[in-house]
């Protein structure tokens, strides 16, 4: 018989165990106490992940607000947003269906063989006159191929853009589509408006089975700032308040620089194309109309990037006007790239026989000069990533050797 202390107590009292079970009951607990240390090692590097998730999120989240408004940067960190808005210029596409790409991204010129459309986004003081007047000489010039319209007013699917596809399709014709707004038009859209309208035309035109080409213009700040105070606000011979909002102004430095919008051409892209809303008071005939959204005042830069990458096949400079942009065109329109470049520009200012000097460059004082860039960042931003990213190197294209 086993001595008293090696039995189990069954009366609730002091237990008394044996060797063995001695042993497993040590096991046991140690079990338990190797998955309780294991259990709070994993709390603790959770909550650690955690709390590093959340600061670089709200780091990332603070550097993407700050750059979405650059105005609310120092000064020093102007190049820091420069490079987050090449880099999104430049972003890589993902999920892009084959017939929402533009030849931008594919690389590719548009075959027009079976038909097709040139869309051009045509903004205020960019060489656009020149350019769709060249496209309208084409059309005559080849109308057994070619058809020309204008689009002033409305950009709408049932409307406007439909009808340009049937017609293409139909008569197997490239139909040139100058988008061109014309005050009073305020329900014409911008090309931030207008892009989901591009995407759905270019899928219907690659569905159908025919080409498709939009291009728009950009133009140096300091050169389109006076370029547009001298077209619309120094008096031209033949003055039509109707189609110009904008009241008559002697030529001097001192009334450009009082009507000076900072950042002009991204608002007119991204929100604006009449470019009233920002525009001073005092220069118009009627107040400035009021937007529905107030943020609609200021550029839009992110969404303009987004706009231009996701819709645009081509960017072209009003500097670069005769040696890429129109010889590119008629390269595209008639295989002769020579028919661009000897194209002459078109001076819609000064054409009359009254022959009022507008305000040169040289006009301008330092002061001023440097108030006009410093307050189009945006503007200057966007010629430069224009001129780095959209040139025939990049895209793949040789309109010059082949035919």
């Amino acid at each position: 018989m086993l001595p008293d202390r090696h039995k189990i107590s069954n009366n609730g009292g002091d237990k008394r165990y044996s060797p063995n079970q001695r042993h497993n009951s040590y096991n046991q607990k140690s079990q338990q106490r190797r998955k309780r240390l294991i259990q709070v090692a994993t709390v603790v590097s959770f909550v650690v992940v955690s709390v590093v998730t959340v600061f670089s999120f709200q780091q990332m989240s603070t550097q993407r607000s700050l750059a979405r408004d650059p105005a609310t940067r120092d000064h020093n960190d102007r190049t820091a947003d420069r490079k987050w808005l090449q880099m999104q210029l430049k972003r890589p596409k993902q999920n892009i269906a084959e017939d929402a790409l533009t030849h931008h991204h594919k690389k590719t010129l548009p075959d027009f063989s079976n038909g097709g459309i040139v869309a051009f986004y045509h903004m205020y003081k960019t060489g656009g006159s020149t350019t769709g007047m060249m496209m309208n000489r084409l059309a005559g010039k080849y109308d057994d191929r070619m058809n020309f319209t204008m689009m002033r007013e409305f950009v709408r699917w049932e409307e406007e853009c439909l009808p340009v596809l049937d017609l293409a399709e139909r008569e197997k014709k490239i139909v040139l589509v100058e988008l061109h707004v014309e005050h009073p038009s305020p329900h014409f859209p911008s090309i931030v408006d207008l892009a989901p309208t591009m995407k759905r035309w270019r899928m219907e035109a690659h569905r159908r089975n025919l080409g498709f080409f939009s291009f728009t213009l950009v133009r140096e700040p300091v050169s389109h700032t006076i370029s547009f105070f001298n077209f619309f606000q120094v008096r031209l011979e033949s003055y039509d308040r109707d189609w110009n909002p904008w009241r008559a102004q002697a030529p001097t430095e001192t009334n450009l620089m009082q009507q000076f919008v900072p950042d002009r051409q991204c608002r007119m892209l991204g929100s604006d194309p009449e470019g009233t809303m920002s525009a001073p008071a005092s220069g118009m005939w009627e107040p400035p109309p009021t937007p529905k959204n107030p943020d609609l005042r200021n550029c839009r830069m992110q969404e303009l990037y987004d706009a231009i990458w996701d819709t645009m096949d081509w960017v072209g400079l009003t500097e670069t006007l005769s040696n890429e942009t129109l010889p590119l065109l008629s390269k595209l329109l008639i295989n002769n790239a020579t028919y661009g470049k000897d194209t002459k520009p078109v001076k819609v200012f000064n054409r009359g026989k009254s022959k009022i000097r507008g305000v040169l460059k040289e006009d301008l004082s330092p002061a001023s000069l440097d108030r006009i860039k410093r307050e189009s960042v945006n503007d200057k931003k966007l010629w430069d990533d224009v001129r780095r990213n959209f040139t025939f190197a990049n895209l793949g294209w040789d309109i010059w050797f082949h035919s």
